[in-house]
């Protein structure tokens, strides 16, 4: 059963600073798929990356992020030294529009997850893995990985090279220890691992996991120029103003 679950949680999206070794191109599909069958993987997507848990994690760890720069960044230290408080003016200031374009950008996670799970699963396969997440052993295990899934290596490694990719290593460690905690913590319903285990084999799971956890990172390292620029600039123009509201002395 503990061989079952670890691979059910490779199937989930996790927060933005997931990333793991490039998937293989996904296959194409000959034969038509169906709406139905559409709809099936769209709701699959959503229900493994839930919007309301990927905002609400995405936005906790990019403010972890920017308040921990000063611990981890010289220049961000000076800068908090000369004016204590200016990384969560910052943060103030940048969050709204951060929270924006996560509410615009998550569809389109979703809307990948969707074409990869129509050429990689059945129907069949869609609909018993739908119905499992759906379980009450299914939502412990969703809500057991994104709360145990701890990045703090990852904020620190930014803070450190903001420019330098994250070391993989840092976040596989991070995903393992998640998904051994959750496993061990929610007390699955045998009927509930019954409906997965006639739904898709352990092997399945894991090689569409690591295409989940693929796209997933591409989607979360994609840069939006305008975007990047707003946010650049709304954390440019709160440190100006907060430098001249609270001079160094």
């Amino acid at each position: 059963m503990r061989k079952v679950l670890i691979a059910a949680l490779a199937l989930f999206s996790s927060p933005a600073l997931t990333a793991t070794a490039p998937a293989e191109p996904v296959a194409s599909k000959s034969a038509a798929v169906s709406q139905a069958m559409r709809a099936t993987a769209h709701a699959l997507a959503q229900t493994t990356a839930p919007h309301d848990t990927m905002v609400r994690m995405n936005m906790l760890w990019a403010e972890r992020g920017m308040l921990a720069l000063p611990q981890n960044n010289p220049k961000s230290k000076s800068l908090e030294e000369d004016y204590p408080g200016i990384h969560q003016a910052m943060w103030n200031a940048a969050e709204p529009e951060l929270r924006r374009q996560m509410e615009v950008n998550l569809p389109k996670l979703w809307a990948s997850l969707e074409d990869m799970y129509v050429q990689q699963l059945t129907n069949s396969q869609l609909v018993g893995l739908l119905k499992f997440y759906r379980t009450p052993t299914g939502q412990r295990l969703i809500r057991g990985l994104y709360g145990n899934l701890a990045l703090s290596g990852a904020v620190d490694s930014i803070g450190r090279a903001p420019k330098e990719a994250i070391d993989p290593a840092i976040l596989d460690k991070a995903s393992a220890a998640a998904r051994k905690k959750t496993v061990s913590q929610i007390n699955p319903d045998p009927a509930d691992i019954r409906i997965l285990q006639s739904a898709i084999s352990v092997d399945k799971m894991r090689a569409v996991g690591a295409k989940v956890q693929q796209l997933t990172f591409e989607w979360s390292t994609a840069i939006d120029a305008d975007d990047d620029k707003r946010t650049k600039d709304l954390m440019q123009k709160a440190a100006l103003e907060y430098s001249r509201a609270h001079p160094n002395k």
